[in-house]
């Protein structure tokens, strides 16, 4: 419930360099379970996945996503495997909320 920004960039880490958990379990992880209508979109345990368009080839990237938020709180952790690449951001006061940029 509680983490600081070295807090979740540090699990941000493990998670791309799988070293917490082995590489096929890492990779199980963080894959969808479902899609839903908006073929942009998926869900998985526990991540929320968009996809982006990222050239006029159409090659598509992933970016694992997981935010929290309390009153007054709000986080967001979001991780692109294709490019080893991740970030991390935390909000507090009266316009916190972080969804606006997934």
């Amino acid at each position: 419930m509680y983490s600081s920004v070295h807090d979740l960039t540090a699990i941000g880490r493990s998670i791309l360099t799988s070293s917490l958990l082995k590489p096929v379990v890492t990779r199980r992880w963080v894959k969808p379970c479902g899609f839903v209508s908006n073929i942009l979109t998926a869900v998985g345990a526990p991540w929320e996945l968009r996809r982006l368009q990222t050239s006029p080839n159409g090659r598509v990237v992933d970016l694992y996503t997981k935010s929290g938020d309390l009153p007054g709180y709000s986080s967001l952790l979001v991780l692109i495997p294709d490019y080893d690449l991740g970030w991390s951001v935390i909000g507090a006061g009266d316009n916190a909320d972080l969804n606006c940029i997934q």
